[in-house]
């Protein structure tokens, strides 16, 4: 057990060091994303939730000279959040730091390792909100995108989802999330009717564009959507835990996004509507709550001529609105 003494410490450096190491490590990773960061006083605490009830409704609004105007409910749904710590350490030896050319290097480089293994965690928690284990998908579409079949309608189909998404929310999806493995078809265009070939059809009308030059900004401008995100957040495999690997090996991984909370492979797409600038009552798919952001502590142990750094930051991502969810499945 580490013995801690009155030399533990937060890290001031280290911490901001820390904050931009995540600011872009989270450009490929849509945690921050989805469920950007509400600061509270409390661990613990309430926050409201979308109700469709009160929304989209119409009210008497006439009012006769000298009487008083309808009044409306203004009480809105409710639900709480209960924030945890997530925290891991790493040591570094004094022999380790005298060796180093960099006195401050070897410290770098623990906690970018510490940081990125936070992460990356933090990312399968966002990740398990969208499509944990088991989940059922809203709706599918009728050929699937991989199916042997010249009817497929990639354009028809995303049409028809957006229309579904705004009759249950009243707003038009900002992103939809696109698993690397089904992204792939966009690059096959030896398919009649494929994504791949759709595209490849449809764009070459306004540019020379080949299967390989599809990028995730052509294809939302040419299915009407905003953005198309493409997650590629690697995890190494799980078989791997506890066998040496080595530059050689390699890690083996998968893409943390191709698989659902239960590690089975993932056959749908998914539209959401995010808008970070809501108030406490704004719609929008979820927060972060957290009361203590990134922070790195500082300690030594001296029997062991150590210094330990431990990352660690307190929070709790939520949805506040499931309806700005829209799952499809999308393969067979």
């Amino acid at each position: 057990m580490a013995l801690r003494n009155e030399r533990l410490f937060i890290d001031m450096p280290l911490s901001d060091f820390s904050v931009d190491f995540a600011q872009d490590w989270s450009a490929d990773a849509l945690q921050d994303r989805l469920f950007p960061l509400k600061r509270t006083r409390y661990e613990t605490g309430t926050y409201v939730v979308f109700d469709a009830v009160r929304k989209f409704r119409t009210y008497r609004d006439l009012r006769a000279d000298g009487a008083e105007a309808n009044a409306i409910s203004i009480k809105y749904g409710k639900a709480t959040f209960s924030q945890e710590e997530y925290a891991l350490r790493g040591p570094v030896t004094d022999r380790e730091r005298d060796q180093s050319i960099d006195p401050i290097s070897p410290e770098q480089d623990i906690v970018e390792l510490v940081g990125e293994a936070l992460l990356l965690r933090r990312e399968e928690r966002a990740r398990d909100l969208i499509f944990p284990s088991g989940f059922s998908a809203e709706t599918s579409t009728s050929p699937k995108w991989d199916a042997a079949s010249s009817s497929i309608t990639v354009i028809k189909d995303v049409r028809a989802h957006k229309k579904a998404f705004h009759k249950l929310t009243g707003k038009l999806p900002s992103m939809l999330i696109i698993p690397p493995v089904i992204w792939d078809l966009f690059f096959s265009d030896a398919q009649a009717s494929s994504p791949g070939d759709v595209m490849v059809k449809r764009l070459q009308y306004t540019m020379a564009v080949t299967a390989t030059e599809i990028t995730p900004q052509a294809v939302a401008r040419l299915l009407d959507v905003p953005e198309i995100v493409v997650p590629k957040i690697l995890i190494a495999n799980p078989a791997l835990n506890g066998t040496a690997t080595s530059a050689s090996t390699g890690i083996a991984g998968t893409y943390l996004w191709d698989v659902d909370g239960g590690g089975t492979a993932l056959k749908a797409i998914a539209y959401v509507y995010v808008n970070p600038s809501a108030g406490r009552r704004g719609l929008t798919l979820g927060w972060t709550f957290s009361s203590q952001p990134v922070t790195v502590f500082r300690y030594r142990e001296d029997a062991k001529r150590t210094d330990w750094f431990e990352v660690s930051r307190v929070e709790q991502p939520a949805i506040v609105a499931s309806v700005c969810m829209y799952r499809v499945t999308v393969l067979t």
